[in-house]
């Protein structure tokens, strides 16, 4: 079984050149897992999440602007990619079996 050799959690522009360029650095196999939501959903959460002081400190603003979700409205692309959908629960176990039979798939392939 292929273990990860990092794990990057963050929101990565798509139409960024510099951001793709700094994906595309890392080498290896790359297996994104993008969760859609849609926009008013997103933002409600995130407004919610502020209120009630659940959000990370680096989180700064209170709410998100459309023009601002709209810089990740898909996934990057430049390897494999899982689309989640988050409007519901999430099976955690199927999606991490998923993304381990992506690596697996990779690694036997000497990908």
């Amino acid at each position: 079984m292929c273990s990860p050799a990092v794990v990057l959690e963050a929101n990565f522009r798509p139409k960024s050149a510099y951001e793709r360029r700094m994906l595309s650095g890392l080498g290896g196999r790359l297996v994104e897992v993008y969760c859609r939501c849609p926009p008013e959903e997103a933002s409600r959460r995130y407004s919610a999440r502020s209120l009630i002081g659940e959000r990370h400190a680096i989180h700064t603003l209170r709410d998100l602007p459309a023009a601002l979700l709209a810089e990740f409205d898909r996934p990057v692309g430049l390897g494999a990619v899982i689309e989640v959908d988050t409007t519901g629960p999430v099976d955690i176990e199927a999606l991490a079996a998923s993304v381990r039979a992506l690596l697996d798939d990779a690694s036997a392939s000497g990908g």
